[in-house]
């Protein structure tokens, strides 16, 4: 079972926080994949340029461009990997199968924990797997509230800091 979203760190003192969890419940329970996939692209997408001071390495382009060899599932893992690579679990942990290629390749150049990638990397990732799972793995159209959400959080009515705990609670949901 998925936890709520203030175990992630989105602080409910926040309107969009309160809002997110009135419209998608408090664990992002009613979240379609399609508004799940689509934010996952787009928050990751406004942390990277917010932090952006390197272009991603060549080993996060080569993963991110064979991304269409992967399977959902493994993508997922994937994500999960990413996202909550300062828990320090091993890629392994969060069900990525050391035996695929990309994700042997992830791991001779990152570590196993991902210690080595940079936040660059790991956002510019995470903003490639929810944009091929996005078209590849939903209808294709995020709801009129996912779309909000993205709004308010680039017109600055959530800091900064909350944007990584809410893409958090999205990806682990």
């Amino acid at each position: 079972m998925s936890k709520p979203i203030g175990y992630w760190g989105c602080n409910y003192d926040h309107q969009l926080i309160r809002d997110i969890a009135e419209t998608y419940g408090d664990h992002l329970q009613h979240m379609r994949l399609t508004d799940k996939y689509w934010l996952q692209c787009h928050i990751s997408e406004a942390i990277r340029l917010e932090i952006w001071e390197v272009e991603e390495t060549q080993a996060a382009e080569e993963a991110g461009n064979s991304l269409h060899e992967m399977d959902q599932a493994q993508l997922q893992a994937l994500s999960l990997a990413l996202i909550n690579k300062s828990h320090g679990k091993p890629i392994t942990y969060w069900g990525c199968d050391h035996l695929n290629p990309i994700i042997n390749g992830l791991i001779q150049v990152y570590g196993q924990y991902l210690e080595a990638m940079s936040n660059e990397d790991c956002y510019w990732l995470l903003m490639k797997i929810g944009h091929y799972l996005w078209l590849n793995h939903s209808d294709n159209a995020p709801t009129e509230e996912a779309q909000e959400v993205y709004t308010r959080i680039t017109e600055l009515e959530l800091p900064f800091p909350q944007w990584d705990a809410l893409l958090t609670a999205i990806v682990n949901s």
